[in-house]
């Protein structure tokens, strides 16, 4: 059988599979969810509110969300993703009122995704600058964390003109969120390689016999 033939023949089952392991992705999951009704306030000027977290599973974080009621944002609010312990700075986005809003979020897709590892620490949050701009939501629960994602405490930091990092945890039961992000799972590899091993085995098998 002719190379041709044998890659007509193929090609049907690698797309195939190509629409499996697509399919076998999940698709981007908000952090928090926030209902109607939800008690809010105004962040203090020159402040980065944000919150400490860790996966229960291997993730990308694919974008990062500021609260807002539906009234926009008018000054730019830079966003960013740290590692906790190192401080590390992961990556970033700034929100605007250019930026889509979807469940009272506004969101920005990241260049390229962040790879969460299950069990790590991680710090999401959003610069309020001055002028006072941008609502955030007190924790009386009146949010929900995706099943997936561990809340591991408020933090805030007063530090000037930019965003920093938050490490000041809160000494109160009122927690804030004007930080969101969504993410997406990391396929299971075991998954991957079944499914290619016997797509081989069914093209190698009809080259055999077609």
């Amino acid at each position: 059988m002719s190379h041709e033939i044998l890659s007509r023949r193929a090609a049907p089952l690698f797309g195939a599979a190509a629409l499996c392991f697509s399919g076998s992705v999940q698709a981007d999951t908000a952090a928090v969810d926030i209902r109607d009704g939800a008690p809010t306030g105004f962040a203090s000027p020159n402040t980065t509110h944000g919150w400490v977290f860790t996966v229960r599973e291997d993730a990308f974080l694919t974008a990062l969300g500021m609260y807002d009621d539906g009234s926009g944002v008018r000054p730019p609010h830079p966003m960013a993703i740290w590692r906790t312990n190192s401080q590390t700075l992961l990556g970033g986005a700034t929100v605007d009122r250019q930026s889509p809003i979807e469940n009272q979020f506004l969101w920005e897709d990241l260049v390229s995704p962040i790879a969460l590892e299950a069990g790590v620490e991680y710090t999401v949050g959003v610069f309020f600058p001055n002028p006072l701009e941008g609502e955030i939501v007190f924790e009386d629960g009146f949010h929900q964390f995706d099943p997936l994602v561990q809340y591991e405490g408020f933090r805030r930091v007063a530090a000037g003109d930019e965003l920093t990092f938050p490490d000041v945890p809160s000494v109160n039961r009122r927690h804030s969120f004007g930080a969101n992000f969504r993410f997406s799972l990391v396929p299971s590899p075991g998954t991957s390689v079944v499914m290619l091993v016997g797509l081989a085995a069914i093209s190698r098998r009809r080259a055999t016999f077609g």
